[in-house]
């Protein structure tokens, strides 16, 4: 519940959401914070400044990680809905991640 309450199960989430909630579920089950975690790799990303900080490290850790990825011209498009799949995909993945799928 405090990762996604129940009253956020009934509205849309964006892709930013997304992005930020399956990098808390693997930090959660590795046992540290979402802020401490570290990108093994740098990447360009066209829109950078327009991202969020907090949304900004966990996109990096996100595509560090394999959870998600940029466009083709390497821009993030995290405002658009995020469908189902999306979100159970990037969940399945951490949870493969760490060996628990």
């Amino acid at each position: 519940e405090k990762l996604l309450p129940a009253s956020g199960l009934k509205t849309n989430v964006n892709r930013q959401q997304a992005t930020s909630l399956v990098v808390e579920i693997y930090a959660w089950k590795s046992g540290v914070s979402a802020e401490a975690l570290r990108p093994t790799t740098n990447r360009f990303i066209k829109n950078s400044a327009a991202i969020p900080d907090p949304i900004y490290h966990r996109l990096v850790i996100a595509l560090d990680l394999g959870l998600t990825s940029l466009e083709p011209d390497r821009s993030y498009k995290g405002e658009g809905f995020a469908t189902i799949e999306e979100l159970l995909r990037e969940i399945i993945t951490v949870l493969d991640l760490l060996g628990e799928w």
